[in-house]
């Protein structure tokens, strides 16, 4: 993985999940200044270093009363978006595999997503195109599988 083209926005990384079904995958997402942010010149606290770890920076007081910025890197994402990041490559690497194995023939699997994070963050924002991308894909899939079967099947969807 080219940390230069992962930076620029470039889909360099391939779309899989790099853990077996039935394990837990753990993705962040940096979002990108709002317009407020901008005008006030707010600094960015958040580094992605590559597609697995990020740095999160933050001035600290050290005990002499002096300021520092103290760099916390976070290395044990399964995934890590920058800001950068389009809803269709988060698709891709996250959902699609899971969409994949619902329709597996050997077995047909269960999926969850589910987002958490402070106000703002930009979870409805993610998750809307994801459950888009999502939906879309289930009912090509559910077409695809009715006609193989000549019978039509059925699925139960829950998406808040």
């Amino acid at each position: 993985m080219q940390k230069a083209a992962f930076q620029s926005g470039i889909e360099a990384f391939p779309p899989a999940l790099p853990k077996p079904f039935g394990a837990v995958c753990v993705c962040t997402r940096k979002r990108p200044f709002n317009e407020k942010e901008v005008e006030r010149g707010a600094l960015d606290c958040v580094t992605v270093m590559n597609p697995e770890d990020m740095t999160v920076h933050k001035y600290v007081c050290d005990l002499d009363t002096s300021w520092k910025v103290d760099h916390t890197n976070f290395p044990f994402f399964d995934f890590v978006f920058d800001e950068k990041t389009n809803n269709k490559t988060i698709y891709n690497c996250i959902c699609a595999p899971l969409v994949k194995n619902l329709f597996a023939e050997e077995k047909r699997g269960r999926a969850t997503i589910f987002a958490m994070g402070q106000t703002g963050s930009g979870k409805t924002y993610t998750m809307r195109a994801l459950q888009e991308h999502a939906t879309a894909a289930i009912f090509q899939n559910l077409a695809r599988w009715n006609q193989g079967k000549g019978e039509a099947g059925e699925i139960t969807c829950w998406m808040r």
